[in-house]
């Protein structure tokens, strides 16, 4: 029976480095009887496409193909495994509905499946997420609202997350920690898989560049400037882009999370991630309490005082004629 190893994530954990290297590697990997199709991935090598289609997602790009072509492209091969990889799998949007469909899919093609998936501890990954959407001009919400908003969303409760994929499929949990980023998120990925003799990347690429928590201020409150002025998130996301590159030398702190807010984080997921840790020794690391942190001052007047003349150097592109409020 064919098998199909469905990475699910999470995000934030080396996601992006898995499939540049798969997709970069198609067909090295094909030699050693693993196929990572080529349908349904989007620019940046993932098969998100796959996730637009079952959850009715506008982004959905039918040029992109979905399961029919998927399946097309997995016969036409001679691989008995198969690799796909998309971390929207971890956000359990729609419920059940993502493992129900794929288990569907499975039983009809008959597929086995095994769901790979790395986690972090959830005061990490949400400040993690907030640099990240916040940086790229997706998000305007102070860190502490966001933190409050994010809590309540099922995809950061793992043992939530866990018996949603395990009540369909052998599902696998790792820890993305020191030791996986010491010896890298590729080769602990690729030995993951049951594929040890592939090649991998002697050094990893850095495929998220790091802005400053300074930075990333500054970008928080002029895109919601922007937003104010009508601009869209598909344009202060590429303004942001420039803007962030132009000025990626300012800056020195690279942390956002008190002690505080990753206190607060760890207690509410305590519960379940003690209750995950007993089916997974290895996951013991998130029944732990977060060691102390460095708290960061607050910067909530930093864009009217020392950093005004940010905005002159951003007029030109604020005027071009790609960055215009509809």
């Amino acid at each position: 029976m064919r098998k199909i190893y469905l990475h699910i994530g999470t995000h934030k954990t080396g996601t992006s480095s898995i499939q540049k290297f798969m997709s970069d590697n198609y067909s090295n990997l094909i030699k050693y009887g693993f196929l990572y199709p080529k349908v349904a991935r989007v620019s940046h090598g993932s098969h998100h496409n796959l996730q637009f289609q079952i959850t009715n997602d506008p982004r959905y790009k039918t040029k992109l193909g979905g399961w029919v072509e998927l399946l097309k492209e997995i016969n036409e091969s001679n691989c008995e495994n198969v690799v796909l990889s998309c971390e929207a799998f971890s956000t359990l949007q729609g419920g059940d509905l993502m493992p129900h469909y794929i288990y569907s899919f499975a039983q009809k093609f008959r597929f086995d499946v095994e769901v790979i998936c790395y986690l972090r501890p959830q005061y990490e990954l949400i400040e993690s997420l907030w640099l990240q959407e916040t940086k790229s001009g997706q998000n305007i919400l102070s860190f502490d609202d966001y933190v409050i908003k994010q809590m309540l969303k099922p995809r950061f409760n793992y043992l939530k997350l866990f018996q949603a994929w395990s009540n369909y499929f052998k599902t696998s949990f790792y820890m993305f920690d020191e030791n996986v980023k010491d010896k890298g998120i590729i080769p602990c990925f690729i030995s993951a898989i049951g594929a040890s003799l592939i090649p991998s990347y002697e050094e990893e690429l850095n495929v998220n560049n790091r802005v400053s928590y300074e930075l990333t201020e500054i970008i928080r409150g002029l895109t919601a400037r922007l937003w104010k002025k009508g601009f869209t998130k598909a344009q202060t996301e590429r303004w942001a882009h420039k803007f962030r590159f132009k000025h990626s030398d300012y800056g020195s702190r690279y942390g956002v999370l008190t002690n505080r807010n990753a206190i607060k984080i760890f207690d509410y997921f305590e519960k379940s991630n003690k209750e995950l840790s007993y089916q997974y020794p290895e996951l013991q690391k998130l029944s732990r309490p977060p060691v102390e942190k460095l708290k960061i001052q607050k910067l909530d007047n930093l864009i009217l005082s020392e950093r005004e003349c940010f905005f002159m150097d951003i007029i030109s592109d604020l005027s071009s004629p790609d960055l215009k409020a509809k």
